[in-house]
């Protein structure tokens, strides 16, 4: 008999566990997430690179079975879910977890559940047990990313297979033999970010069209090692600095508590800019700073994040330069002092590139903070009239719990990217977000993949 290894009992769990196992609660965290991604797909689908990208998967000949949100017609089931997974991940905006496990599993649940016919409830619960994999993987880790590997494109793929799988009705063997096909298509690099290129947001897509793929090699009878997370050259050997240090978490209380790990992102840009971000909001209001004002701008952080690509000198790069905004600090703590927010928006061209916003992101430093401050964030701005000012974070804003976004913050970023995109009518968004609200059936997930494309398209 085959030995009943933890990634085994994660196989089977995600196979046998029953719909109605899955708690209500958990089904409308899900609803709400996929909102959030569904209405970054909206704001993100014009993003640079995006037609391009569509343009050379409508190249492939292949059957036509899933929808491309916004720009309209059909892909392949795994083509569209890696473009409308892209679409989502343009401004980093998504509700994520540490490896932005969203952008890449609801664009894979619902293109595979348009594809065979499933509920939106069954996508639902598909996005459930992917979450609750995915975060069992990463707390038995710890959650580290060593040696410069993107967990975009290597935990977050264990979510996508998840999610296949279930909505593939896989049996546990060809679940077990799918994870293990997805250990060799793992990749992913954070060079991306260092060099703030359009790539940075291919990881995520790449990882719900292998996700979708190995679960159809498994279907087909390829085998694969049975061991992928805990195997000698397995997940954990290749991709962690300290191995599966908790491994209790792997299959603890599995199907009695799913466990869940999520970031709510109130604006876009990497996750380690929304310090300095909230920061600077803050100050700005509280002493209607004006940009020349500014002499000086300190941010502390974390001794850990110090050493971040979100750290590095402001450079703005002409061919791209929306990716050097994204993941850069110091562009972030001036876009901030200088509009008083920080939205899709203003990642264009002539902001990035105004010569003296780049100016004030040259005034801002970067340090540690002393070992015993216990804060998130702190922030110290120097004044041309020698005030200095600070502001100290206990929370950043969406982190869960303590600080996360409301019901009706979420509703208010859903409609920004609904009029950021400039195309979508009002009863379509409100058509979607009713779906993803109440959504039930095979029909209502249908309504739902008519309602993701624009009119024009």
């Amino acid at each position: 008999m085959s030995e009943l290894t933890p990634v085994r009992q994660l196989a089977r769990h995600v196979c046998r566990c029953e719909g109605g196992r899955i708690p209500q609660e958990e089904r409308q965290k899900a609803r709400l997430r996929m909102l959030d991604v569904l209405g970054c797909a909206f704001g993100g689908a014009e993003a640079p690179g995006n037609r391009e990208l569509l343009e050379l998967l409508r190249q492939k000949e292949g059957p036509q079975k899933a929808t491309v949100w916004v720009h309209g017609g059909a892909l392949a089931m795994e083509d569209a879910a890696l473009m409308n997974s892209v679409s989502c991940r343009s401004y980093d905006f998504e509700v994520m977890t540490p490896a932005h496990l969203y952008a890449c599993i609801v664009p894979t649940a619902l293109a595979v559940g348009q594809a065979h016919g499933r509920s939106l409830t069954q996508v639902l619960d598909a996005l459930v047990l992917a979450t609750d994999v995915c975060a069992r993987v990463g707390k038995a880790s710890g959650l580290d990313a060593p040696k410069g590997f993107d967990p975009a494109g290597t935990s977050t793929l264990l979510g996508a297979v998840t999610a296949a799988g279930r909505l593939m009705r896989l049996g546990e063997e060809q679940q077990l033999f799918a994870y293990g096909h997805s250990l060799n298509m793992m990749c992913g690099s954070f060079e991306n970010m260092w060099a703030g290129c359009t790539s940075f947001k291919f990881n995520q897509g790449w990882a719900a069209w292998c996700g979708i793929f190995a679960a159809k090699l498994a279907l087909i009878g390829w085998t694969a090692p049975t061991d992928p997370l805990q195997g000698r050259a397995g997940y954990y050997a290749l991709y962690t600095s300290g191995g599966c240090a908790r491994p209790e978490h792997l299959t603890q209380g599995l199907g009695e508590r799913f466990y869940d790990m999520v970031i709510h992102k109130p604006y876009p840009s990497c996750r380690f800019n929304h310090s300095a971000i909230q920061c600077a909001l803050a100050l700005r209001g509280r002493y209607e700073i004006k940009p020349e004002q500014v002499q000086a701008v300190r941010m502390y952080l974390p001794a850990w994040q110090t050493g971040l690509f979100v750290c590095a000198p402001f450079a703005p790069r002409p061919e791209f330069a929306q990716g050097s905004a994204l993941f850069n600090l110091r562009f972030n703590t001036a876009c901030a002092l200088t509009y008083g927010q920080v939205l899709p928006h203003l990642f264009t061209p002539r902001v990035i590139l105004d010569p003296k916003l780049a100016e004030l992101a040259r005034r801002v430093d970067i340090a540690p903070l002393p070992g015993e401050d216990p804060h998130q964030g702190r922030m110290e701005i120097l004044l041309a009239d020698g005030r200095s000012l600070c502001h100290a974070l206990d929370f950043v804003k969406g982190d869960v719990p303590g600080n996360e976004m409301t019901d009706e913050e979420f509703a208010e970023k859903y409609w920004y990217n609904v009029n950021f995109n400039g195309r979508v009518e009002k009863d379509q968004a409100d058509r979607v977000l009713a779906l993803c609200r109440r959504g039930t059936s095979a029909r209502d997930l249908e309504c739902l993949m008519e309602q993701m494309v624009c009119k024009e398209a």
